[in-house]
């Protein structure tokens, strides 16, 4: 459950946020020109984002002898600068580098660049030369999805701002993008992992350098990786909604299953669920076939199946190492 301030903030921004299209596409259709335009802007951070326009939102704000058009102020401390372009200008490179520098003279990591139609939301970090990477985008003209512009400007609202959930939302939009997650997959301890569990599955040696060529030219498509995922995932959720299961084992734990939709048919546990041995149950299942039975109760198998039984029994043994003469004779064929 969100916190009862963001509740409220979205709940604002969602309401508040419903007479700004039709106002946007008028002025657009009207030529308005930047000052036009910041009217329109400094009506959104007040009503939509919840500053207070008399005290948190200042204009032009002096930065080395240039003048920001807005700069956002809590608690007397500058936030984050804004620049206003007119609404039916494009936002350039141009314009962004002029707010980058304001930006860069407060350290400020956030800035805003719109014209009243498109909102971006820029980071930039510390260095030389500083990087400039693109939070969000949104444009109040084409909401596709409303909920997702609600989320977007909630990250720049007031309530926001104060808890600093931009930074919570950055630092977990870099750890989850793409060129994180490909800079994980193509580590070195992946690559070999993904190596070891081919040999588990095939019986092959793959070099690692093949199996990255495979992942960059074959597999890493777009959105290839993550429908091929998606599927996978799909897949073995339908496969274990239908899985039957006695007692909650599955019938790879029995050497006599046959009727695998019928687990009170199944007999002779000697596995547990993730496919390893269980030596105690395997000894016990030995025992049951014998004359004497385990603890005197005798398992009888079906002739016809009883070959095929043993055989799973004997290769249980010699999957845990168990020398020749120390494996049952009762199971030897």
């Amino acid at each position: 459950m969100p916190p009862k301030y963001e509740i409220k903030a979205k709940n604002r921004i969602r309401q508040k946020l419903k007479k700004f299209p039709d106002i946007i596409q008028r002025a657009e259709s009207e030529g308005f020109n930047e000052s036009d335009t910041r009217t329109i802007v400094k009506e959104i951070l007040s009503e939509v984002l919840g500053y207070d326009k008399f005290f948190e939102i200042t204009s032009e704000f002096e930065v080395k002898g240039h003048y920001a058009d807005f700069a956002i102020k809590l608690d007397g401390k500058v936030k984050f600068f804004i620049e206003v372009k007119a609404i039916g200008s494009k936002l350039s490179e141009r314009d962004l580098f002029q707010i980058q520098s304001y930006s860069a003279s407060h350290n400020l990591p956030w800035m805003l660049l719109t014209n009243g139609r498109i909102w971006r939301c820029y980071h930039l970090s510390a260095g030389s030369p500083p990087s400039v990477e693109l939070v969000f985008e949104l444009d109040l003209l084409h909401i596709e999805d409303i909920e997702d512009v609600v989320d977007k400007f909630f990250l720049i609202s007031k309530e926001a701002i104060w808890k600093d959930r931009l930074s919570e939302y950055w630092e977990v939009a870099k750890a989850t993008s793409p060129e994180t997650i490909a800079s994980c997959l193509f580590c070195d301890k992946v690559l070999n992992e993904i190596r070891k569990e081919i040999k588990r599955e095939t019986g092959q040696n793959v070099e690692i350098a093949t199996i990255a060529d495979i992942l960059a030219t074959q597999v890493i498509r777009g959105n290839l990786a993550e429908q091929v995922g998606s599927k996978i995932r799909k897949e073995k959720e339908k496969a274990k909604a239908k899985e039957k299961t006695k007692k909650g084992l599955p019938a790879i734990c029995f050497a006599y299953v046959p009727d695998p939709d019928k687990s009170n048919t199944w007999k002779l546990r000697y596995r547990n669920p993730d496919g390893s041995v269980d030596v105690n149950h395997l000894s016990a299942a030995v025992a049951a076939l014998s004359p004497g039975g385990f603890r005197g109760r005798r398992v009888r198998i079906p002739p016809e199946h009883l070959p095929e039984v043993k055989k799973k029994l004997l290769e249980a043994y010699k999957e845990i190492g168990t020398p020749e003469d120390k494996i049952p004779p009762g199971i030897k064929l």
